[in-house]
């Protein structure tokens, strides 16, 4: 593959030339868009610029695809957290709650 920039002749898999760093472009043999090296089909004219993978190649699922499992917890233990009584005051009630005075947040702060 040729670069485009300084004209030396690079390897057909190379995404950026071996002199000059440029980004290697492909053009195709059937419009002439230049698409970037490894490009699997044209992007002006959608032509298939190189094979597809070989069937025997490995593939990677599409995480997105798959089901996840639903973690499952005993009935008995989801009914007695159902069922259990909800303390008689919040564990956040104002009683608890102390106010923070500004010269405690600067001294936090060092200001």
């Amino acid at each position: 593959m040729k670069c485009q920039k300084c004209q030396v002749i690079n390897r057909e898999n190379r995404l950026f030339c071996k002199r000059c760093g440029f980004r290697l472009l492909s053009n195709c043999p059937q419009c002439g868009f230049a698409n970037e090296a490894g490009d699997t089909f044209c992007g002006g004219c959608g032509r298939q610029l190189r094979e597809s993978a070989p069937a025997n190649s490995p593939t990677v699922e599409n995480p997105r695809n798959q089901t996840l499992a639903t973690p499952s917890l005993p009935r008995a233990f989801l009914e007695n957290i159902l069922n259990e009584e909800s303390p008689d005051t919040p564990a956040d009630s104002k009683e608890e709650k102390k106010a923070v005075s500004q010269e405690e947040i600067d001294k936090l702060f060092n200001n």
